[in-house]
């Protein structure tokens, strides 16, 4: 995690669930690192609101392994959702982005912020959170939910099956208002394919 310092920009972290407190630590330990949990910062420019993951499973054996506990522990990632939201509500000002791990917790942050970003699923998928009413204007509030692919730590995705998942990252841009108004989508190919693109994306109306 040294290695963070060596970008010589903000770097803002939220715990997913194979992080330990131990790795938020040494995260938070960097001079650069912002790491938020269930918190606000002013990053940048921007105000990012943040929570980690409630769950932390390093590995099969932690896994849930009743419907009961596969239960609370779904419920536990939306419970991270609602007290986040809560924050952001009382923060007193707009915030910008949210920041959660696992998307299944994002709905009641609806409404709250423009932007919300995640992760977990090592697969890219971007869309309003809850979709606007039927003839809804273009310019009607929303919020976008983007969840972003692996960058890097889907593990053994990287080298198993046919067709090994690809890093992906993404660059957002915004405007001197705040608002997102483009991104950039970077894939790499997976273990054994040379391959790049870049797909470049516009929002708005």
């Amino acid at each position: 995690l040294d290695s963070i310092r060596l970008m010589g920009v903000p770097y803002v972290f939220v715990r997913g669930n194979h992080d330990s407190p131990v790795t938020e630590e040494a995260v938070e330990g960097q001079p650069n690192a912002v790491v938020l949990d269930d918190g606000v910062a002013e990053v940048g420019g921007l105000t990012i609101a943040g929570i980690g993951d409630p769950r932390f499973t390093p590995d099969q054996q932690t896994r849930p392994h009743t419907d009961e506990e596969a239960a609370a522990t779904a419920q536990s990632v939306v419970d991270a959702g609602e007290a986040l939201a809560e924050t952001i509500r009382g923060w007193g000002s707009p915030v910008d982005i949210a920041v959660i791990h696992d998307p299944a917790g994002a709905a009641p942050l609806d409404g709250t912020v423009p932007l919300v970003l995640a992760g977990h699923r090592h697969a890219r998928e971007v869309r309003d959170l809850v979709p606007p009413p039927e003839g809804a204007p273009v310019e009607a509030e929303r919020t976008l939910l983007m969840v972003q692919g692996s960058t890097g730590g889907a593990g053994l995705r990287g080298l198993e099956r046919e067709h090994p998942d690809p890093l992906a990252l993404s660059v957002l841009y915004f405007d001197e208002d705040r608002r997102l108004v483009g991104y950039d989508d970077i894939t790499v190919g997976g273990t054994g394919l040379s391959e790049v693109t870049l797909q470049r994306h516009l929002v708005g109306p």
